[in-house]
C-alpha cells in the first residue's frame, strides 16, 4: 500500500535549522508548512526535497529569512509560495519556478518594488500579493 502525505506543519517550534537527516519521510507531500520558526538556512532540506515534486503550496512565512532557499528551485509543480514576514531583499530565487501563480511577499520590507515588478515580468501567470 502506497502512502500520501497531504500535509505537515512544522510551526513555532522555535527551529534554527531543519537538515534532511531529522526529517525521515520521502513521501509525496501535496502542501507543506514550516511557518514562525525562526529558519535562517533550510538548503540542507536538499535530500528530502528532490523526493517532492508535487508539492504545489508551501508556506515560509515568518521566518526570518532574509533569502529565498535556493533549494525553493527544486519544487517544479510549485503554485502557491507564502513568504510573507520576513526580510527578504531579492526575488532571483523564483525566476526558475515556471508554474508559480500566487506568492505572498507582505511585510518584507527590505524588497524593493523593483524586484517585485522584475518577478512580474519573468513570470507573466503569476498574481503577486504584497
Amino acid at each position: 500500500m502506497k502512502i500520501k502525505l497531504v500535509c505537515f506543519y512544522f510551526l513555532c517550534c522555535n527551529l534554527t535549522n531543519l537538515g534532511a537527516d531529522k526529517i525521515m519521510c520521502q513521501l509525496p507531500v501535496d502542501y507543506n508548512t514550516r511557518r514562525n520558526n525562526d529558519l535562517a538556512l533550510i538548503n540542507s532540506l536538499v535530500g528530502v526535497i528532490d523526493s517532492l515534486q508535487n508539492v504545489e503550496s508551501i508556506n515560509l512565512s515568518g521566518n526570518n529569512l532574509k533569502e529565498i532557499p535556493t533549494v525553493l528551485s527544486l519544487f517544479s509543480g510549485l503554485k502557491v509560495l507564502d513568504l510573507s514576514n520576513n526580510k527578504l531583499i531579492s526575488l532571483d530565487t523564483l525566476y526558475s519556478l515556471a508554474s508559480l501563480e500566487v506568492v505572498y511577499l507582505l511585510n518584507n520590507r527590505g524588497l524593493k518594488m523593483e524586484e517585485i515588478v522584475k518577478l512580474a515580468d519573468a513570470l507573466p501567470n503569476l498574481k503577486i500579493i504584497r
